[in-house]
């Protein structure tokens, strides 16, 4: 059973946000009365007869820009009088091949190749951005091909022979080599799209700061690198959004540069956040994505709520999200505001109701150091499954000091009871109080069933967890006094 946060609005905006209508139109809008003219000629050798796509690239979603025919002579054009959206695109062949292309103002131009081997054979003319996205191809694989020989080379060797540090200096000096044949890309065409493309996919140089005693300082490593990860990214260009680096960075800046508990997770959405305050379209990109990556329902936190009503409260407002409704920023504030009494690290709320007998139970009179509250329904599938491993484990830990305390939820009382009885559940405290008042903004559920954690300061320590979880976690806090 589940009690939904109803996500389903949040992505219905998230999706015209990334989608729009099927009639794509330029980021940088030209004028209604300014006739632009698309003409791009394809010549693939080898290639089939058949429909080509044109695909275009909006942060981590594709979509279809358009589609022509080719010839049996791997001729084929795309042409209309309004320019596409400028981005990154793929064009898809009718043998399922693809290769990409970067779309500028200047949408007329030639591609040619052979189906052999589509980006070697790639030849240009017309478009700057483009002859100079396939000189790097070309570059960079020849660029590869000499690092992975000499690794290849350098890993068969013992480590303590000099010959290895030889060819590790080799590989750092094609490094070099690498990076200054791009910054004499970047400083010849510092205008065009391709050097913004680029340039903002490079990553911070690794540095090595080491301790007082020479070890390296891995700590101050990582927060250099990752407060670095943005800097070459010009969030002026709305068109980096319709290529994959925004995404690919913000992937890897959220879920791997970024220890993935609560704490962390906020503190590197705030500091990104702060970066694009001034770009709507990054702005309304990223705190979208940061709160849909851990909403509640899709992530493996043992306390997503903690950065879900952190982005509602702090990004998602009236004054901040311009791009929703007054109905959607209300209800997501709401459903913040009940989530909030029950994060990690907040003192567990009293809940006062009467058990199958009749009587008042609370949590509050329990005396046990360290108490379960464990939610369920008595007609969920996982909630019969997980019962009656709960009871057996309150059994086993009872005496190390654990009192459970149960709360039944959407039910009615013969059901209840009747799953009390049937479970042995009678053994320990359950409570069940048809109007859910006894719950509201107490103990958030979205899923049941529910497991909250409260230690002898009935602070909230786990949450969202299986039964087999609960003992580490009491261990663990067990150690920690």
């Amino acid at each position: 059973m589940n009690i939904k946060i109803y996500s389903f609005l949040f992505l219905t905006f998230w999706m015209n946000f990334c989608l729009g209508n099927s009639q794509q139109t330029p980021i940088n809008k030209q004028s209604e009365d300014e006739e632009k003219k698309v003409e791009i000629r394809l010549k693939i050798d080898g290639e089939n007869e058949g429909v080509v796509f044109l695909i275009g690239v909006l942060t981590d979603q594709n979509y279809k820009m358009d589609s022509t025919q080719m010839l049996s002579n791997g001729a084929a054009i795309f042409e209309r009088d309004s320019l596409y959206k400028e981005g990154y695109v793929y064009v898809l062949l009718p043998s399922g091949i693809s290769f990409p292309l970067l779309l500028d103002k200047d949408q007329v131009f030639n591609v040619t190749s052979d189906i052999n081997d589509i980006i070697q054979n790639m030849k240009i003319e017309g478009s700057l951005d483009n002859q100079l996205l396939y000189e790097n191809a070309h570059f960079e694989a020849k660029h590869q091909e000499k690092i992975k020989i000499l690794t290849l080379k350098k890993d068969k060797l013992d480590p303590n022979d000099e010959l290895r540090l030889e060819l590790q200096t080799i590989i750092d000096s094609l490094a070099v080599d690498r990076m200054n044949t791009l910054n004499s890309t970047f400083n010849k065409y510092p205008n065009s799209f391709y050097v913004s493309f680029k340039s903002s996919g490079q990553n911070p140089i690794i540095t090595y700061p080491r301790k007082a005693n020479g070890d390296l300082d891995t700590s101050l490593q990582t927060f250099r690198y990752r407060t670095q990860f943005w800097n070459n990214v010009n969030f002026s260009d709305d068109r980096l959004l319709r290529t994959p680096v925004i995404s690919n960075k913000l992937k890897v800046y959220m879920t791997q540069l970024t220890a993935q508990n609560p704490d962390s997770i906020n503190a590197s959405a705030d500091m990104l956040i702060k970066r694009v305050n001034e770009y709507p379209e990054y702005y309304r990109y990223f705190v979208n994505w940061i709160t849909l990556k851990y909403e509640p329902t899709k992530s493996t936190l043992m306390d997503p709520e903690a950065v879900y009503v952190h982005m509602i409260q702090n990004y998602y407002t009236e004054e901040k999200a311009t791009w929703s409704t007054k109905f959607e920023i209300d209800y997501f504030q709401k459903k913040a505001s009940e989530m909030k009494p029950s994060l990690v690290g907040k003192k567990g709320p009293n809940v006062e109701a009467k058990d199958i007998h009749g009587n008042i139970q609370s949590i509050a009179q329990l005396k046990a150091p360290y108490v379960v509250v464990f939610m369920y329904s008595p007609d969920c599938d996982h909630c019969i499954e997980e019962t009656p491993k709960m009871v057996e484990l309150y059994k086993k830990i009872k005496a190390e000091g654990v009192e459970f305390f149960s709360i039944a939820l959407d039910t009615n009382p013969e059901e209840w009871k009747a799953f009390v009885l049937k479970n042995g559940m009678d053994v320990f405290p359950n409570v069940y109080d048809p109007t859910n008042k006894a719950i509201y903004k107490k103990y958030y559920v979205d899923i049941t069933p529910e497991i909250y954690i409260l230690n002898p300061d009935r602070t909230i320590i786990g949450k969202n967890l299986n039964p087999d979880q609960i003992e580490q976690v009491i261990s663990e806090d067990r150690k920690k006094r």
